[in-house]
Parts: C-alpha cells; sequence; structure tokens
C-alpha cells in the first residue's frame, strides 16, 4: 500500500485501484495499527469515523480532519498512560486555538473531538 494511499484510506476515501481486501500485507507500524483498529474495533460510531492513536505523533496527524471541520472520535485504549496525556493536551490545545471541543465520552478512553459548531446531543 502507497503511502497516500494510506492517508486517503484514514479521511475516508478509496480510490479504483486500492485494495483493502488484503490488510495484512501492510509492513508499516502505521499500516500495521490501522489493521489492529479495522479488525477488532469499530471505525465509525453513528457514521463518524472513530480513530485509536497510540502515540503522540499519530494524534498530531488527525490535527489535519480537525483543520477541514470535519468531528471525529479518538479511542485512546491502546494507548500508554503517559502517551494518552500527552496526547489529551495536545487535543486540548489544538481545540482551544480552533475554537473546537473536545468531549470524554466512555471511561476517560472515547473522547469527541468537534470543530466549531458542531455539538453531541446528550442522552439521559
Amino acid at each position: 500500500m502507497k503511502v497516500m494511499d494510506f492517508f486517503y484510506k484514514i479521511l475516508g476515501f478509496e480510490t479504483e485501484d486500492m485494495q483493502f481486501t488484503n490488510k495484512k500485507t501492510v509492513n508499516n507500524k502505521l499500516g500495521e495499527y490501522n489493521i489492529k483498529k479495522i479488525n477488532d474495533m469499530p471505525d465509525k460510531i453513528d457514521g463518524v469515523p472513530v480513530y485509536y492513536p497510540e502515540t503522540l505523533r499519530e494524534a498530531k496527524e488527525l490535527l489535519k480532519i480537525l483543520q477541514q471541520g470535519k468531528p471525529f472520535f479518538i479511542n485512546l485504549m491502546f494507548s500508554k498512560p503517559a502517551e494518552k496525556g500527552k496526547i489529551i493536551d495536545f487535543f486540548e490545545g489544538a481545540t482551544s486555538v480552533l475554537k473546537a471541543t473536545i468531549k470524554p465520552m466512555k471511561d476517560n478512553k472515547l473522547y469527541a473531538i468537534l470543530p466549531e459548531g458542531v455539538n453531541i446531543e446528550e442522552i439521559n
């Protein structure tokens, strides 16, 4: 899988020449990470993408999505505690600058990252 194909897949785009049926052929670290995400965990919740960053570097790649004004979830269940703190601090700063919102959703492992003007309706 080419590097750009990987980013297109993250953003939800697939081209005609991409074949994602054999996900085990990906050799790079990020590709292996996405294999775990695709095979074990949901990739969307109510149509909103879910990402599973394990490191701050992976989380920084998601900032582009927020800058485009698209909401997404991050699930930190695979992150080490030290990395989890760094990722949350990073998104708190980024959401502050971009006038967005970060909301903890479940057990402080799932967070909604919402661009300006997007809200989540809470059901009691």
